[in-house]
């Protein structure tokens, strides 16, 4: 997971290589996607869950990190 406080965006890399930095883990949920435990990243960026609730659209980016999912964050 990656983030730019300026944007207020995140960037999601999805990779099966264990050693990949800045990696969570994904929970499937039947027939609603999948979750993510990230109590950690949210708070080291001063995340207020409250605000950023809710589901969100993405859009495929391509970076120097390589591909990542990006959502926009906006206050619920």
């Amino acid at each position: 997971m990656f983030y730019d406080e300026d944007q207020k965006v995140i960037g999601l890399k999805f990779t099966e290589d264990e050693n990949e930095p800045h990696k969570y883990t994904l929970i499937k949920i039947d027939g609603y996607g999948v979750s993510i435990v990230a109590t950690s990243f949210i708070k080291k960026y001063n995340l207020d869950p409250k605000k950023y609730k809710g589901k969100y659209e993405w859009k495929k980016v391509r970076t120097e990190f390589g591909n990542l999912f990006v959502i926009e964050l906006t206050k619920a």
